[in-house]
């Protein structure tokens, strides 16, 4: 997964200084990827032709869209 790049606050920050927006898109980058893995690990437990599987990874997903 490839986090955002850090923007500088200002033209000498402190080292591990990150505006209130790069935090944002770090957590929202680190939710996407999480819900990725389950859905993956889901389809993984199960036959992948298999449509309750499917449909629960697909729950998973959705709910980055809510």
């Amino acid at each position: 997964m490839k986090l955002p790049e850090p923007d500088l606050i200002n033209k000498y920050p402190t080292p591990g200084h990150y505006t209130t927006k790069q935090m944002l898109a770090w957590g929202k980058a680190n939710a996407e990827a999480e819900r990725e893995a389950c859905a993956r690990l889901v389809v993984g437990l199960f036959d992948p032709e298999d449509v309750v599987a499917e449909a629960i990874a697909e729950a998973i997903l959705a709910r980055g869209n809510t």
